[in-house]
């Protein structure tokens, strides 16, 4: 299948560059019907058209020997008037989750020739009795689009460039969806803001011992709310741009997450790690893998003497210390790995009496000479807005 090879490197820069307004628009209405051609065999592919149709905010083309068969609340649904052609539109039922969506894809459809997955949009493709279909899915802030295509396989070539006219236009709606919701840099206060598009999401719990996806699963929870209770699993985060396909190379904006020892900010490139056990800590993961920030808790029970000083004397035993500085009750401190010598810590810990609440950033060297400013950046932001609970809550 030519155009599946095309779709695998297909960005959300290439959807940009799609022009809608070049589609003519049209107000497509039931009896529309009865302009759909009636078969393949009537269709002449050398001089396919395009009409335009917005639903639920959705933006879709559609050629236009399709007319509309069916029409509900969340979905349309064109075809040719033998149905050997169809092309549906629908919106996934509330509190799908992206990932587990894309999962659910791969195992019921049948004899799968290609996917691909991306944070907010993925594709499945194959054949099933003679007939090519091919499903895309995208998520727009809290809700999940998708279309499903179906044509015969011996027109495989022919549906080749009016697939990916289908495509390329309803992945454009990422990019109006991201161009109209962007974060200012460095945004401090987002769990402040009240504006309909900050949004909740939680992380995918675990049992103690059970497998996880790693990155971890995030879930929206949809628009932030003051004062509403949200179903949260592990941990809350409140942003703007909170599933995204950026990396540290991207304007950075920052997310906050709430964990039961604090909260903090965190850039939004990051994804989630994997959950601890213990639930002491939340990670973040860059999408290479080469960048990783944590923010947890731990208790002293080896110190008598606790303080901040005497806290840099043990950490410097552990590993090699290439800078440290004390500043009141906080302590920062680089570090060596004892294992990996080539990778950084770069930490702060907050030494106040039983509990040790910190974060940390970790790369390799060659990472953060690649990155220093950005890096530095968002250590500066980190601590900035690092706020943990009051010490009392752990100790009864």
């Amino acid at each position: 299948m030519k155009y599946l090879k095309k779709f695998s490197v297909l960005t959300l820069c290439f959807a940009l560059s799609f022009n809608l307004v070049a589609c003519k628009s049209k107000d497509i209405k039931k009896s529309d019907v009865s302009n759909s051609v009636e078969s393949c065999d009537n269709i002449d592919f050398s001089n396919v058209d395009y009409n335009s149709y917005t639903f639920e905010d959705v933006t879709f083309n559609y050629p236009s020997f399709l007319g509309i068969s069916k029409e509900g609340d969340n979905y349309i649904s064109l075809a040719t008037q033998d149905n050997s052609v169809s092309l549906k539109v629908y919106k996934e039922k509330p509190g799908t989750n992206f990932r587990n969506l894309y999962n659910y894809d791969l195992s019921s459809l049948k004899n799968i020739n290609y996917d691909s997955y991306k944070d907010i949009r993925f594709s499945v493709s194959g054949t099933n009795n003679n007939f090519e279909y091919y499903k895309s899915s995208i998520l727009l802030g809290s809700d999940i689009f998708s279309f499903i295509m179906i044509y015969p396989v011996e027109y495989l070539d022919e549906f080749d460039s009016i697939v990916t006219n289908v495509y390329k236009a309803f992945v454009a709606n990422l990019d109006n969806n991201i161009q109209n919701n962007n974060v200012s840099e460095n945004n401090s206060n987002n769990d402040t803001i009240s504006n309909n598009r900050l949004q909740v999401a939680t992380i995918e719990a675990r049992e103690p011992g059970e497998y996880a996806p790693y990155p971890t699963n995030l879930i929206l929870l949809g628009d932030y709310v003051k004062g509403k209770d949200y179903d949260l699993q592990y941990c809350k985060i409140l942003g703007k741009n909170i599933i995204n396909d950026k990396t540290i190379d991207d304007p950075i904006t920052y997310n906050k997450v709430y964990h039961e020892c604090g909260s903090i900010n965190y850039p939004d490139f990051m994804l989630p790690g994997l959950v601890p056990d213990n639930g002491k800590n939340v990670d973040f993961i860059s999408r290479d893998e080469q960048f990783y920030v944590n923010m947890g808790y731990s208790f002293n029970q080896v110190i008598e003497d606790f303080t901040a000083e005497s806290y840099l004397n043990y950490l410097s035993s552990l590993s090699e210390t290439i800078y440290s500085k004390i500043n009141g009750k906080k302590l920062y401190i680089a570090q060596r790995s004892s294992e990996n010598p080539d990778k950084i810590y770069l930490s702060c810990y907050l030494v106040d009496e039983l509990v040790i609440f910190n974060f940390s950033l970790s790369f390799t060297s060659s990472y953060y000479h690649s990155h220093k400013d950005r890096i530095d950046s968002i250590f500066e932001e980190m601590d900035k807005t690092f706020a943990p609970v009051d010490q009392s809550y752990f100790v009864s």
